[in-house]
């Protein structure tokens, strides 16, 4: 008969020993735990008291140390004051400093500790991290620029498409008005004018009015004498 036995559930364990290629598995010591404390985010109460140990102590980060036991290293202790919490520090760059940030990286390159140290006031994170916002408004400002270009071209080529248009209109209106001949439009008829009384009458035959019924068709009308009053 065969028996399952399941694993038992693993439990993190803290790490005690480290492995050296040339000397096997050695004890851990404090230093080297501290080397390799994984970085995690400050809280709000280890700021207080990194503030409250740098008034007391200074920059002496081998004493201050010593009051985080195994949670912080002192690296990690300095750059959170030079970066962070250092209230000489101005993490907002004036035009002048920003000129001076771009002189200095294309002299000494990436070296943000001395660049932040010759700009002063500056630590050498926000120098990085102005670096890359200024290369950022760089390369948007290249593109805007390219956008212009292309726009400034394409109005010039419309416009010269608008032009070639009307010169080609204007070029097919002189050739019809060049091949236009007066005799070939024949004039509108004139219309027929009326005869004045004069030439109407001249061609009347006034032979042949009836007198006897004119009188007859006007008898009556100029009985009534209040007409003439």
């Amino acid at each position: 008969m065969m028996f399952h036995i399941s694993p038992l559930p693993l439990s993190p364990i803290k790490a005690t020993h480290s492995i050296n290629r040339n000397y096997g598995t050695q004890p851990m010591t404090d230093k080297l735990y501290k080397k390799n404390i994984t970085r995690e985010k400050f809280l709000p109460s280890e700021d207080l008291l990194i503030v409250d140990l740098v008034k007391k102590y200074g920059t002496d980060w081998e004493v201050i140390e010593q009051h985080f036991g195994l949670s912080r290293n002192k690296r990690q202790i300095r750059e959170r004051w030079q970066n962070y919490l250092n209230p000489e520090i101005n993490p907002n760059f004036s035009q002048l400093e920003d000129d001076k940030l771009l002189s200095l990286v294309e002299k000494y390159g990436q070296r943000w500790a001395k660049i932040a140290n010759i700009i002063g006031n500056k630590s050498a994170i926000h120098c990085r991290n102005r670096h890359r916002v200024l290369l950022k408004m760089i390369e948007n400002q290249k593109k805007r620029e390219a956008f212009e270009r292309e726009a400034s071209k394409t109005d010039v080529m419309n416009c010269t498409n608008d032009l070639l248009n009307i010169a080609e209109t204007h070029s097919v209106d002189d050739h019809y008005d060049s091949n236009f001949n007066e005799s070939d439009i024949s004039e509108p008829p004139t219309p027929n004018k009326a005869k004045d009384n004069s030439t109407a009458f001249d061609d009347f035959d006034i032979n042949c009015i009836d007198t006897d019924h004119i009188s007859n068709y006007f008898e009556g009308y100029f009985d009534d004498d209040s007409m003439f009053d």
